[in-house]
């Protein structure tokens, strides 16, 4: 069975693991799209960053959303080239 972790940096005083969004992808061996959407979004409500002198709350939550979408890109083109 496929099995994805996600954790997040940099949003709170220790990293955080996105449990729910691993939730949503365990067991798919294809992610759509939709599904990478849905995991990234998943991975925004999860974390509750502060502005600080490094950057702001909503940056921090669009790195967030980004970084994370283009990982599971990533682990989607790995496991194409490997099947």
């Amino acid at each position: 069975m496929t099995e994805y972790r996600i954790s997040c940096g940099a949003v709170s005083p220790i990293p955080l693991r996105i449990t729910e969004a691993e939730k949503l992808l365990r067991g798919k061996s294809t992610l759509t799209s939709s599904l990478i959407e849905h995991a990234a979004e998943l991975a925004v409500e999860a974390v509750n960053p502060i502005t600080d002198v490094r950057s702001s709350r909503e940056y921090r939550l669009e790195m967030i959303r980004e970084l994370t979408k283009r990982s599971l890109m990533l682990c989607q083109e790995r496991i194409e080239e490997v099947a």
